[in-house]
């Protein structure tokens, strides 16, 4: 019976400490990645504003849907879920933003911006903002995909895409 006290007694702890944990997470976390690419900044820019192209090249992209107009589209993820996305800006060669909101409760706002450093080198910055409304959702997704994972990932990708041949 003290045994039992006892775990009960641990696991209520461990239950009011990740659940204040949970609480004290900001809904709203900003991540920000660089990475000098060598590759033309039109071909970069190419690649990653062609959004019906993405499931070809995103390894966790399965199918994009893209509007008529082409100023909405909806990626559905490997995993099943469904994002739905709308285009702020978009200027040739230098600044694609976009919003989004996902299917899972969260949104945000992405912003990609391009510079050439030379003819064969452009800097890719990114920002990204993202809101998880639910104190749940907030950790796990800090879990599962911490800020700036996604970020990463989409980077690979793209580095991994431009190096194939064409």
């Amino acid at each position: 019976m003290k045994w039992m006290l006892i775990i009960a007694g641990v696991l209520t702890i461990l239950v009011i400490g990740v659940g204040g944990y949970a609480f004290m997470l900001p809904p709203t976390v900003t991540s920000n990645r660089e990475a000098t690419i060598a590759a033309p900044t039109d071909r970069i820019f190419a690649l990653v504003t062609d959004v019906a192209g993405q499931s070809k090249w995103r390894r966790d992209i399965g199918q994009v849907t893209v509007t008529a107009d082409g100023a909405t589209w909806t990626e559905r993820t490997k995993d099943g879920q469904s994002i739905h996305f709308t285009l702020v800006r978009k200027d040739p060669n230098s600044v694609f933003e976009i919003t989004y909101q996902s299917s899972l409760g969260f949104s945000g706002h992405w912003i990609g911006e391009f510079t050439a450093r030379d003819a064969n080198t452009t800097v890719f910055r990114i920002k990204e903002t993202t809101t998880t409304p639910s104190v749940i959702g907030r950790l796990l997704g800090r879990v599962f995909a911490p800020p700036g994972s996604h970020i990463d990932l989409y980077v690979e990708d793209l580095e991994r895409a431009l190096r194939a041949p064409s």
